[in-house]
């Protein structure tokens, strides 16, 4: 159905202001949340786990305790003695999930990283489907990767090139763990923005482990670089583009000596550039092979 919604708006040119739309996504949300986790964010030990991380203040308008249910219209026909009951919106975990965008983001995966024993795998691949859904169907700038019954956020690009260079690399990746690993470490320090140093860092360590498995050697990513060329050349790939991928190659070398050996630091827009470079070497190297 997404599409068609999406189909919808393109075909009428319907455009709402991204206010209008992160309200949308924050209510729809909310009733995914209440749908799936709403009797379970009541319980002491999610609600320990979220406080602990999120630091929102533990105030709800009602009471919750023991007898306590999430309402979703059943106290109208139903009168069990003792229950009381709550709407998610009325409570700390509900009102958390309408404040500003980051935040929210930010409580999604917090969700997402709770133990299965708080919150079963089963219900976090229902609401990584149905999360991953409305965020489409609203445009909201972030893509949920699953990853080994994980589950990462990041900031979403152009569709086109994340399912090209950063979703299809991961999934290829699947016979370099140590290479992947350091590929998801990066995405997720750039997610939290983190510092700069540390995520390109990650990210030539995950190329150099690539080609270190390709080839079988433990040579730096510079020394490889002969061994790289004599790839391409062997599998027939176009003069020219060999050579832009060599001289591409150099300069990402040179550009992450500057900026992590020397502790340089770089913009946000720079290190989106980056992860999409490194994820054009490694999708290349990945389709020839």
């Amino acid at each position: 159905m997404k599409q068609e919604i999406e189909q919808f708006y393109r075909r009428f040119n319907i455009e709402t202001k991204e206010k209008e739309n992160i309200k949308r996504f924050k209510n729809s949300l909310s009733k995914i949340l209440e749908k799936y986790i709403g009797n379970i964010s009541l319980k002491n030990e999610f609600r320990d786990v979220f406080i602990k991380y999120t630091g929102i203040e533990h105030k709800d308008f009602g009471t919750v305790n023991v007898n306590t249910e999430i309402d979703i219209g059943q106290k109208d026909w139903l009168d069990i003695s003792g229950k009381n009951y709550i709407k998610f919106s009325d409570t700390c975990i509900g009102k958390a999930f309408q404040e500003d965008l980051t935040n929210v983001i930010k409580y999604i995966q917090i969700i997402f990283l709770m133990d299965n024993s708080i919150i079963p795998s089963d219900i976090k691949e229902k609401l990584y489907e149905e999360i991953s859904e409305i965020i489409n169907v609203f445009g909201i700038n972030i893509n949920i990767q699953k990853e080994n019954n994980r589950y990462l956020l990041y900031p979403k690009g152009a569709k086109e090139l994340d399912d090209a260079l950063v979703n299809d690399v991961l999934v290829w990746l699947g016979k370099y763990d140590s290479s992947r690993k350091k590929f998801i470490s990066a995405l997720e320090k750039y997610q939290n923005k983190e510092d700069t140093r540390n995520i390109l860092d990650d990210l030539r360590l995950s190329l150099e482990l690539l080609v270190q498995g390709i080839i079988n050697n433990k040579k730096t990513l510079e020394n490889n670089k002969s061994e790289i060329a004599k790839i391409l050349k062997d599998k027939g790939v176009n003069i020219e583009i060999s050579n832009m991928y060599i001289k591409l190659f150099d300069y990402y070398t040179i550009y992450q000596n500057n900026n992590v050996k020397h502790g340089e630091k770089c913009s946000y827009n720079e290190i989106e550039f980056v992860i999409y470079l490194t994820g054009s070497f490694m999708r290349l190297l990945l389709t020839i092979i």
